[in-house]
């Protein structure tokens, strides 16, 4: 009897099994009717239950235009969904895309609610950016999605580590730009050219002057804008700047900007023509070609005149004055090496603490991370440096420094150097590791709540 209704209240396909209803004729007329309520009850809730959404989806938003130009910015959406709410950072190993560049402007994402199917979802949207450098076909392949889901009271957080689907994107070079290295595609661009000082007609020999080159555009990180070509001129020494790349974000709008600087050092008298510079962009709004053109500067560089004898020849001196100071110095010169010689080990005991202290500095050892090149020289002097450093005394590994942090690049570069090391690859290229290491010490460094872990209370109790 126990078995028969057991069975019965188990069962999950549309349609009652024979055997079931043999089993209800030898119960109780209310325990039949109770059975079927139960079964019909089950079967109601599965046909009304959909397949819940993938808990991390990727799309093109809305707002994207067809087609895509060389340069243009495309907004890429990463959706994360939660039935109660999130629990952690969540973490996005972004690849690195041949030909096109891919990263995201903001750490922060945009949280909400809304309703799939009946359920109600927390929403992250992380917005990312892709700007193609080349026309062709870019494929985003698929990547890691890390994040955590609270689950109910009492319950601990559920992590998560989601894979997305890969998403294909096309960009079309315009007519007239085919030549171009790189093009700049935005609604405005504004390019200035300012000097310091401004160069005048005539120069003389020594003079130096820098010539400043302003990129500023919506929608356009600064690292996208071209490097200006400065080619060498004879008689005329160049020294140029490492670019300055400053981005502002103000409500969800980017605003890149790029700032070239070089010094002109006049070495050689003549005459001398700075060519003008024509920039040439796609404007997305007029859907045509435009040019900035920079102009040019000519001027005249002028021998220095010779100093006057007067100005020239020194002073004669009194040969008795000139032997009482050799006489003097000797004298000063000797008490200080037998002073040195007396007091050399106080005078070394300073120096030696001194070379100790430096060389077993956190300083040292990080330089000796940035010299390796191979893989298990850069593991080898990580695991040296990282007691030494501050991370250490707040996390057990430099992988949990990197997750708390939410430092993407640094977390990508570990799993690689991690890779590196097992499979014995000898291709790794150690520049973006060290790179990504430099950031996060540096940021890590500036924030006053790290700087000042590990200070006394100033009004410790008794």
């Amino acid at each position: 009897m126990k078995r028969s209704v057991r069975n019965f209240l188990g069962g999950a396909s549309s349609t009652l099994p024979a055997s079931s209803f043999k089993a209800c004729r030898s119960l109780p007329l209310q325990l039949n009717i109770l059975s079927l309520i139960l079964l019909l009850i089950t079967q109601s809730v599965t046909w009304a239950q959909s397949p819940s959404p993938e808990p991390a989806q990727i799309s093109l938003a809305p707002n994207t235009s067809d087609p895509v130009w060389v340069g243009q910015k495309v907004t890429v959406l990463v959706e994360v969904l939660s039935k109660t709410f999130f629990d952690g950072p969540t973490l996005l190993s972004l690849p690195d895309i041949a030909g096109a560049v891919f990263y995201k402007p903001e750490e922060r994402a945009l949280v909400s609610s809304k309703s799939i199917n009946g359920q109600t979802f927390s929403v992250q949207v992380h917005e990312l950016s892709f700007y193609p450098q080349r026309a062709g076909e870019f494929t985003i392949p698929t990547f890691k999605v890390r994040f955590g889901i609270a689950g109910s009271p009492g319950e601990t957080a559920v992590e998560y580590s989601k894979n997305t689907q890969p998403l294909k994107i096309s960009a079309k070079m315009p007519a007239g730009a085919e030549h171009l290295s790189i093009l700049i595609s935005a609604s405005d661009l504004k390019v200035e050219q300012t000097w310091q000082p401004q160069p005048q007609e005539i120069l003389k020999v020594g003079d130096a002057f820098k010539r400043i080159i302003t990129f500023r555009a919506p929608d356009m990180p600064g690292m996208v804008f071209p490097a200006i070509p400065f080619p060498q001129i004879e008689g005329l020494k160049i020294y140029p700047s490492r670019a300055r790349l400053n981005d502002e974000i103000n409500r969800g709008s980017l605003i890149g900007e790029r700032i070239d600087e070089i010094t002109y050092l006049c070495e050689k008298p003549g005459s001398y023509s700075l060519p003008a510079i024509a920039i040439l962009w796609w404007n997305l709004e007029r859907r045509e070609m435009e040019k900035i053109t920079l102009p040019s500067v000519s001027f005249a560089v002028e021998a220095r005149i010779n100093a006057t004898p007067t100005e020239q020849s020194p002073p004669k001196s009194d040969p008795a004055f000139s032997w009482q100071n050799a006489i003097v110095s000797s004298l000063l010169l000797l008490t200080a090496i037998a002073l040195l010689i007396r007091y050399r080990r106080a005078i070394q005991q300073p120096f030696i603490q001194w070379q100790k202290r430096y060389q077993e500095s956190e300083a040292t050892y990080f330089n000796k991370i940035l010299d390796t090149t191979t893989p298990t020289q850069s593991l080898n002097a990580l695991n040296q440096w990282f007691p030494r450093s501050k991370w250490s005394h707040h996390h057990t590994t430099l992988s949990a420094f990197a997750h708390e942090q939410n430092s993407e690049a640094l977390i990508r570069e570990i799993e690689s150097l991690n890779q590196a090391v097992v499979h014995n690859k000898t291709d790794w290229n150690s520049t973006p590791f060290k790179r990504a290491l430099k950031a996060a010490r540096k940021q890590y460094k500036s924030t006053p709540s790290h700087s000042a872990a590990g200070l006394k209370p100033l009004n410790p109790r008794h």
